[in-house]
């Protein structure tokens, strides 16, 4: 009699598991032969900011609510700028160097508890760059919603340059970001 019930018992549930399965699969694929659907786009403000005219990356910040931090690509002042979510300019602010900046992004640094933005001085249109590439490790200031009035000018403080040297040879990288766990930073090379 154990015998039987015991049959039954996996018989039963194993039917059970098989109907949600099959039942998933078909739900499943029905949304996928929908597609995805979004939600109408929402414009918050126009950036139109006279140095920033050839932004080529952004990052949402970690200290500063509804701050973004961007730059210019390459030919352009090394500087970033803050940005709030509205498009107007909180600050200029100027870092060690902008040979080809191509992406931004933040993460932890070597201070614990402290945010760090990363600069990549990257980009290598010509795989030239033999002497290496340069990322700039900055702690993140805080920047206030309020600055938009009047916004600042200022040079970032406690910039650390960190060059790397592919070992195969120079490449171009136009897009960059860092592990908010360790901080390491990741490259992705058009080559």
């Amino acid at each position: 009699m154990t015998l039987i019930k015991s049959f039954k018992q996996r018989v039963c549930s194993s039917v059970s598991w098989w109907w949600v399965f099959v039942c998933v699969l078909i739900f499943q694929g029905f949304s996928a032969l929908a597609g995805p659907t979004f939600a109408n786009a929402v414009t918050n403000g126009t950036v139109d900011i006279a140095g920033l005219t050839e932004a080529s990356g952004v990052v949402a910040s970690h200290n500063n609510g509804n701050v973004l931090w961007t730059h210019n690509d390459s030919g352009h002042p090394a500087q970033v700028f803050a940005v709030d979510t509205q498009g107007r300019l909180l600050g200029t602010y100027a870092i060690p160097g902008n040979t080809d900046n191509e992406d931004i992004a933040i993460g932890p640094g070597p201070v614990p508890n402290v945010s760090y933005l990363y600069v990549g001085d990257i980009g290598d249109n010509s795989s030239t760059r033999t002497n290496g590439i340069k990322i700039y490790q900055i702690p993140e200031p805080f920047v206030y919603e309020r600055q938009y009035t009047n916004p600042i000018t200022a040079t970032l403080k406690g910039a650390r340059t960190i060059t790397l040297i592919y070992p195969d040879g120079a490449r171009d990288a136009e897009a960059m970001f860092v592990d908010p766990i360790t901080g390491r930073t990741f490259r992705v090379s058009l080559h």
